[in-house]
Order: C-alpha cells, then sequence, then structure tokens
C-alpha cells in the first residue's frame, strides 16, 4: 500500500426520530439507505479521518464527503445534555434559563443564516432580536467536532458558562435537522491540493486583501519563515489543518470547557454559607451522573475538576488547624462527592487503564493533610473520631478513606444505582473512596464480570 500523500497536522431524552436524525436528509421514507451511507456512518464514528487516510491510499471525494457528512452528531440528546441544567427547574423558569431551549426557540424563528460546513468545521450566523429599542444582534457561531463528538465552540456572544450557549445549540440543531440544506466542502487542505500555482497565489493575495487588516503581520511572518531555509516550519512535514478533523491520537470526547468549571465549583464554594450555592454544587453533581448514565468520558472529566477544587477549599485548613468539624452542608457536599467516586470506579463499563488512573489519584488525595476524614471531623479527641478501619482477608486493616478499599468491594455496582433514581439523599458514604461494607452489590453478575476483566 502506497503511503499516503504529505500529512496535515490534526490538531433532554431524545425519540427514535432524534436519535436518527439526519437520515431523513439522504434518504426518502421507505427507502433503504445506499451502502455508501451505511458504511459512511460506522466509519464517522469510530474512525479519525486521519486513520483513514492512512489506512487507504486514495479514498475517493465521493466517499470523503459522505464520511464528513456523517462524522456530525446525529442525536439532540447530548447537545442538551451539554446545554441544560443538572436538574429540573420550576415551571416558568425554563426558558428563561435553559440555553437548550432558547437556542431551539433561535432555531424555530427563524435566527440561524449562512450555514457552511468545511470538513469537520461548522459555521454559521445567528441573528438575535435586540430588546426595546435595541438593535438585532448578529452572532458568528464556529463548531469543531470529530466523530459524532463536538470537540470545540466558539460564539461571537463571549459566554462564560459550563453549557454551550443558545447560538452553538441553534446552529447544531440546525445541522442536525436540516442537515440537506448544509452547504457541504470537503476539508480545505483537500481544495487547496486542486490548484495550480497561480490559482494557490491568486487565492492567497485575495484572502489577504479581504482581511488585510487582521491577518497582514501573521502573513508575512509565515512568508519570511517559509524563505528561511533552516526554519522550523520548513522541517515539519505538511501544514496544519483546522478543517480536516482530529488525528488518531488525539482525545475522542465532547468539548467542557474545564476552566470554567474550575472557577465556578472555586467560586460557589466561596460562598458555601448560601443556599443557592449548594443546590448549583447539587447541579453539578446531577450533571456527572447524567453523563455517567450516557457512559460519556466528561463525567469523570468533571468530578476530578470539582474534587481538585474542593481539596483546595481554603476552608478544609483552618477547619484542620482548629480541630473542628466541617458544617452540615459541607459535609452532605462531600458525601455526594464520594458517592460518585464509587459509581465511577466501580462501574462495569471504565476500562483497567482508566480505573488505575483514577485509584492513583484518589491516593494521591487521600494523602493530602487537608483531605477529610469519613466522620467530616479533623479531631481526634473522641473515641468516636477515630477513623474506622474496613477489614479484609490477610490484611491488618484498610483505612476508611483508602483507595484500596473501592476494589475490595467485589466488583462493579449496578448502574441504576448512579442513575440518581434509587438513591434517596446523601449516601452514608466515605469523602472520597468507600468502605467495602458500604459499597452497593450488583450481584452475581458483577462478581462474574470482575472475574473476566481479571483473567
Amino acid at each position: 500500500m502506497d503511503p499516503p500523500a504529505a500529512k496535515r497536522s490534526r490538531g433532554c431524552p431524545a425519540g427514535p426520530e432524534e436519535r436518527d436524525a439526519g437520515a431523513g436528509a439522504v434518504r426518502s421514507r421507505g427507502r433503504p439507505e445506499a451502502l455508501l451511507d451505511l458504511s459512511a456512518k460506522r466509519v464517522a464514528e469510530s474512525w479519525a479521518f486521519e486513520q483513514v487516510e492512512e489506512r487507504f491510499s486514495r479514498v475517493p471525494e465521493p466517499v470523503q464527503k459522505r464520511i464528513v457528512f456523517w462524522s456530525f452528531p446525529r442525536s439532540e440528546r447530548e447537545i442538551c445534555m451539554y446545554s441544560s441544567l443538572g436538574y429540573q427547574p420550576p415551571e416558568g423558569e425554563h426558558d428563561a434559563r435553559v440555553p437548550f431551549t432558547r437556542g431551539l426557540h433561535l432555531l424555530q424563528s427563524g435566527a440561524v443564516d449562512r450555514v457552511l460546513q468545511v470538513g469537520f468545521h461548522l459555521s454559521g450566523n445567528i441573528r438575535e432580536p435586540g430588546g426595546p429599542g435595541e438593535p438585532e444582534r448578529l452572532y458568528h457561531v464556529s463548531i469543531s467536532f470529530d466523530r459524532c463528538k463536538i470537540t470545540s465552540v466558539s460564539c461571537g456572544c463571549d459566554n462564560r458558562d459550563l453549557f454551550y450557549c443558545a447560538h452553538v445549540v441553534a446552529l447544531s440543531l440546525y445541522r442536525i435537522r436540516h442537515a440537506r440544506q448544509v452547504e457541504l466542502r470537503l476539508p480545505i487542505s483537500e481544495t487547496l491540493s486542486q490548484m495550480n500555482r497561480d490559482q494557490l497565489q491568486k487565492f492567497v493575495q485575495y484572502l489577504i486583501s479581504a482581511h488585510h487588516t487582521e491577518v497582514l503581520p501573521t502573513a508575512q511572518h509565515l512568508a519570511d519563515e517559509i524563505l528561511l531555509l533552516g526554519s522550523e516550519i520548513n522541517l515539519v512535514h505538511g501544514a496544519p489543518d483546522p478543517t480536516a478533523g482530529a488525528g488518531i491520537e488525539d482525545a475522542n470526547c465532547w468539548h467542557l470547557d474545564e476552566e470554567q468549571i474550575q472557577e465556578q465549583v472555586k467560586q460557589l464554594l466561596s460562598n458555601g454559607g448560601y443556599y443557592g450555592a449548594s443546590q448549583q454544587l447539587r447541579s453539578m453533581f446531577c450533571k456527572v451522573r447524567e453523563m455517567l448514565r450516557m457512559r460519556d468520558s466528561n463525567g469523570a472529566r468533571m468530578l476530578i475538576l470539582m474534587t481538585e477544587q474542593f481539596l483546595q477549599d481554603p476552608r478544609l485548613a483552618l477547619w484542620r488547624q482548629q480541630g473542628a468539624g466541617m458544617t452540615d452542608k459541607c459535609r452532605q457536599l462531600w458525601d455526594e462527592l464520594g458517592a460518585l467516586w464509587v459509581c465511577v470506579v466501580l462501574s462495569p463499563h471504565c476500562k483497567p487503564e482508566e480505573q488505575a488512573s483514577w485509584l492513583q489519584l484518589l491516593d494521591k488525595w487521600d494523602k493530602l493533610d487537608v483531605c477529610p476524614l469519613e466522620e467530616g471531623n479533623y479531631s481526634f479527641d473522641g473515641p468516636s473520631l477515630q477513623p474506622t478501619m474496613a477489614l479484609s482477608p490477610g490484611k491488618k486493616g484498610i483505612p476508611a478513606i483508602s483507595p484500596k478499599s473501592i476494589t475490595s468491594a467485589g466488583g462493579p455496582i449496578s448502574p441504576s444505582w448512579c442513575s440518581g433514581g434509587e438513591q434517596r439523599g446523601p449516601q452514608p458514604l466515605p469523602v472520597l473512596p468507600t468502605r467495602r461494607e458500604r459499597v452497593p452489590r450488583a450481584g452475581q453478575w458483577a462478581a462474574q464480570e470482575t472475574v473476566k476483566r481479571n483473567a
């Protein structure tokens, strides 16, 4: 097989009709899908486009287009999950608070315009009506995606929140519901490869002329680097293409603003005495639980970010210094945090390497002086405040907040235990990991799964 050409650097539950949204764009009612679309669907959700190019020396343009077409998310359920609150708001507040509902309203009102898909990059304009006496506002939205997941978003509204803004939601829903109306192009590098020298020069000059105030300094810098034979840019084979999708080694997960999560948790913990702060933190816990139900890797990722901020709470050091117990509200939040870690580490769907990395993190956090005890108290004066031990065969004892106690639970727990449907209030679990006698058993099937995994 010939090597590939110059490589580019890669840088609200839904119904059945929503889960298969977009299928109607390529088939009429009652007609079976073409084999090309069936195969392109499978490739688009499982393979990075770079992997396709490395596997096959030449991919026909019609095949490339179908893979690119089917690589955008097809379900509205994930869009809703990343743009909705972690709990059901009271009636009357739904439209005002939930970005998903606002985005749906923008879509239905015809606010989405000039939608263009170039490779794995979607862009469009959202026109939002202004308030009384205010002009209409125009927002430019850009979305990058890969393997049926949105990997990055950008919007002119500069929204700083945990969730996707209403404008990103509107553009995403437009692409899902009206896929056939979206103008589709191959990655820009594929288009450039079809141009001769004169066409390339004309393309670059027109591009600079149209945006000379923004790109001229960058264009001149790149030109100087390319003309310098020993420059770093000349040592790299190929050139980056932001529309070509992710690389084989790139993580494939939904876009999550880590910095915003850390900042919001930090701010909410600093306002821990207020009822609203606790409610918002519980809303974030509900969002983690929802991600775990969907088997979304961002559930564990978000929980790690929250745990790190919990451990950086300045009140922990103060309570430890004073030998006092934490407040009831704070203890309940730590209990919920520990319960979620049980769900994550003992999930029957996690990979062994993922579980090992999580246990390393738990062990690291367990050794921190500020890590609270199970009782939420830093004093050791009374017998009731002594840290309890979880015994296991062949061992003297395991501390209550030792990561080893999670793996001694006998197998994965039932996913339904983490869904929130069977959980009634804060569970009497340790702060981070949990003692083996307090982990709900998943039944005989859990033990069988553990035996298979360790075989």
